[in-house]
């Protein structure tokens, strides 16, 4: 390969760091400046840095989740379709915490009243995102619905998508599900906290969330269907929630319900404070409780952090969403 040959790889691939709506309109001029810059030895690794920096901020801006170059409509869709990819990794990720408590809490009282908070809180909370998507699911059907009249191939794939994957992860978490290590346990007075259906139901369809991964050794002596069913779910749940995300970024929405996103928003911003604060007072709890069934483990501090983070996205998201559909509603 020739030397401009190289470096006019090199500069296209630094374009590719911006949107490919972006690149049909600025991409050439962009490149032919990178080739120039490299032929006269220019271009540092900050200069670098700083193109791949601005092509994810160009990549958010013709997202509809920073700038303004969407009009309104289509960024209030991004921002929904954003919405809803951070609470359904909340929720997934919530589930897993939550469903592998529920195992200890089957078998033993925690012995620090830290823990037994921790554990009412978080059940509070995830029991209120789950009403939440109980209340949104009508409304999400009847958007369902009207999707699947137009008769678009687009709009169709990702609702085809998103049932195929609802119905693997059911029928799968409920083959799994008796294999729950928290079947059988001992009964004390605040163990009927959550109906033993539910969190096996949880626990199966996050078997993946697992520190095992870390120690082959370990995973190795699995069973081959509980392993099989460790890779196929992860992958149900990236269907499910990308085709999910998808179906309602092509969603038209008036402002009615535009303003009924706003209100479930709210109230699941409410729902994950009150589950995180279960999770922080878990993880700060000092005591492992009986036999460690209670233990913090590094995978745990990981995923706390992760709901830290999606929490602050979704009061951003959130705050842009109101803004944006006071724009809409008054056009």
């Amino acid at each position: 390969m020739s030397g401009h040959r190289a470096l006019e790889c090199q500069a296209q691939r630094l374009v590719r760091c911006y949107p490919k709506r972006w690149r049909a309109r600025y991409g050439d001029e962009f490149t032919q400046l990178l080739i120039d810059e490299l032929t006269a030895g220019e271009v540092s690794v900050a200069r670098k840095l700083d193109v791949l920096a601005h092509g994810i901020w160009t990549r958010l801006t013709y997202a509809g989740l920073a700038g303004s170059v969407l009009d309104p409509p289509r960024r209030m869709r991004s921002m929904l379709g954003a919405l809803c990819l951070v609470w359904a990794i909340f929720v997934m990720l919530a589930v897993g915490v939550w469903a592998q408590l529920m195992i200890g809490w089957q078998w033993a009282a925690p012995v620090s009243a830290g823990t037994t908070a921790a554990m009412w809180l978080m059940s509070a909370g995830l029991f209120g995102l789950g009403a939440l998507v109980v209340l949104i699911m009508p409304l999400f059907a009847v958007l369902l619905v009207r999707v699947a009249r137009t008769g678009r191939v687009d709009r169709l794939r990702p609702l085809t998508v998103w049932l195929a994957a609802g119905a693997v992860l059911y029928f799968g978490s409920h083959h799994f599900g008796p294999h729950w290590p928290g079947t059988g346990g001992h009964l004390w007075s605040g163990r009927a906290l959550v109906p033993a259906g539910m969190a096996r139901l949880g626990w199966a369809a996050t078997l993946w969330i697992s520190s095992y991964w870390a120690h082959p050794r370990a995973l190795g002596s699995f069973p081959a269907g509980e392993l099989a069913w460790m890779l196929i779910s992860p992958a149900a749940w990236l269907a499910l929630i990308v085709s999910w995300v998808m179906t309602v970024r092509r969603l038209e929405l008036t402002a009615k319900l535009q303003r009924l996103a706003v209100l479930f928003s709210v109230g699941a911003v409410m729902g994950m404070v009150v589950f995180l604060a279960g999770a922080v007072l878990w993880v700060l709890s000092d005591s492992s409780g009986p036999r460690s069934l209670f233990a913090v483990g590094a995978i745990d501090f990981a995923i706390v952090a992760i709901l830290t983070a999606g929490l602050i996205a979704t009061t951003r998201l959130l705050h842009r969403v109101a803004v944006t559909g006071s724009t809409v509603v008054a056009r």
